[in-house]
Order: structure tokens, then C-alpha cells, then sequence
């Protein structure tokens, strides 16, 4: 079971979780050495009920602790490049998943070489002033890293059930956020509405973007799309495509469909799949 590995790996001693995980928690708990269970009320997409709940014993209410408590939490001294921020596990594609240890720095250096690099020249007229539309899961890296890049530019976030496409085009149309993070398919089944031209920044992860799906889109909403391409141990992002985005930035003259190049400081290695040697370029 994912679930206990990862809480037997982490040594984790708090789980926070939604109402409706509990059951799957409890099922667990005398497995592990959870000191700590925090639940909370969850919104129910699309819309956005709170569920009925009933006190557990032994289990804390999110909510419960915020307005009993006041906020004065222990000042803590951190190694930004030393002390673990996160410890997310991966897809375990190779085997079991596997916690990756992410510090600090390493969560703000990659929004720093990523949004802060390639939409720069927008950042005066964007900082503070506008929304996100985050169409995955923010439990994801992908998704994780949208709600950093958010923050960072002190973006609205607008979070929503990745499964409901005619919200998604229905808060694209009313609320106009300045960009869209989404995967393929979100943008496969939003050319099925009727999304509009409009001044909005889309990007794709977490697959590869058919290019006829990126230039259909480009087509009928009349902006440029960008992907890009990243794992989870990376934190995550490692490649932008700055020139599908280039009308907007001026980076580069020309699109180009691909995941892009690399974002600063950054080394790759291109491997040959079928001999396994390194490639030339």
C-alpha cells in the first residue's frame, strides 16, 4: 500500500487529510507512529458543499484549531539550502515511490528560473494585479509548483475540479485569469466549448502537448501556448518553451514545438534511447 510506505518512510508524525479520507487513515494509523491527525471539511466540487461532519475522537478539526488557537507560532531558525521543505514522493515508475527531499531553496530558486525568468517583461503590469486558474491537482508537482509561481507574483489563485471542463471555460470567460495550468487533455476538451479570444497565458504539463492540439488552440483563442517539462526531484521544472510564448515576450522570433530549453543554471544530458550513450548535439 502507497499510503503506508510513504508514512512509514517519512516517518511522518501529523497527517492532515480531508473528512472523507478518514476511514483510510484509521485503517492505517496503528501501523505507523502518527502522533497527530488533523482533518478538514472539504469543499465538494462543482458545488462546493461542505459535507456534515461529526467530531472524531482522537482527531483534531482544521478549523477547530484555527479559532481556538491563537496565531503565534515558535520562531524556528531554518537552513534555507539545508533544512527539508517538502518530501513528496514520486510516481515510483522505477519501483516503489520514492521520498524526494526537497529544500527550501530549492522550491523558490526553481520559481525563480522559471515564471520570474521567462515572463519577466510582464511581471510590472501582472504582480499583484491578477489571477491563476490552477486545473490540476495542487498535490502534484506540477500542480504545486503553479501555486508557488502564483504566490510569487502575488496571483489570485482560482483552484477548480480538473474534471469539470465547462467550469473550467465557464471561470476562463467570466473571471479572465492571466494564466491557465493545465494538462493536454485540458485543452483537447476545451476546444470543444466555445473559449474564447482573450488575453491569457496557457500553459500545459505533466504530458507532452501534441503540437496540433497547441497550434489548433493558439488558433481559436489567438494567444500563444507554452509547455514545459520537469519531475518531481527537480523541484520540478527543468525545460520552458519561451518561444511558443515569444509574441507576448519577444524572447525569440520564431515557435518552436517542443518542451523548450532549459531554464538557468540548469544541465542536461541528451541520452541515445536505443544504445544509451550520450548523444551528440
Amino acid at each position: 500500500d502507497d499510503l503506508l510506505y510513504e508514512l512509514k518512510e517519512s516517518k511522518a508524525k501529523t497527517v492532515i487529510c480531508s473528512y472523507r479520507r478518514l476511514d483510510r487513515i484509521n485503517e492505517i494509523k496503528d501501523k505507523v507512529k502518527i502522533q497527530n491527525l488533523i482533518y478538514t471539511p472539504v469543499a465538494i466540487f462543482p458545488d462546493y458543499a461542505l459535507p456534515d461532519m461529526e467530531k472524531i475522537p482522537d482527531a483534531y478539526l482544521l478549523t477547530d484549531l484555527i479559532e481556538k488557537n491563537e496565531p503565534n507560532p515558535p520562531a524556528v531558525t531554518i537552513n534555507a539550502k539545508e533544512d527539508l521543505a517538502l518530501l513528496p514522493f514520486t510516481g515510483g515508475t522505477t519501483g516503489v515511490p520514492k521520498g524526494t527531499m526537497l529544500t527550501h531553496f530549492n522550491i523558490t530558486s526553481n520559481i525563480k528560473q522559471s515564471i520570474q525568468w521567462f515572463l519577466n517583461p510582464l511581471k510590472s503590469s501582472v504582480r499583484g494585479k491578477s489571477a491563476s486558474l490552477i486545473c490540476v491537482p495542487v498535490y502534484h508537482a506540477y500542480g504545486l509548483w503553479a501555486v508557488h509561481a502564483s504566490v510569487s507574483w502575488g496571483l489570485r489563485m482560482i483552484l477548480v475540479d480538473a474534471r469539470d471542463i465547462d467550469q473550467i471555460a465557464s471561470i476562463i470567460k467570466k473571471k479572465r485569469p492571466f494564466s491557465v495550468y493545465g494538462v493536454p487533455t485540458h485543452y483537447m476538451e476545451l476546444l470543444k466549448t466555445d473559449i474564447r479570444k482573450m488575453p491569457i497565458l496557457y500553459i500545459s504539463g505533466a504530458a507532452a502537448l501534441p503540437p496540433s492540439v497547441a497550434e489548433t488552440f493558439e488558433k481559436k483563442t489567438g494567444v500563444p501556448m507554452t509547455e514545459g517539462y520537469g519531475m518531481t526531484e527537480t523541484s520540478p521544472l527543468t525545460h520552458i518553451n519561451i518561444s511558443a510564448i515569444s509574441k507576448v515576450t519577444r524572447f525569440m522570433a520564431e515557435v518552436k514545438r517542443s518542451i523548450g530549453v532549459p531554464v538557468p543554471d540548469t544541465e542536461v544530458k541528451l541520452i541515445d534511447i536505443e544504445t544509451g550513450e550520450e548523444a551528440a548535439i
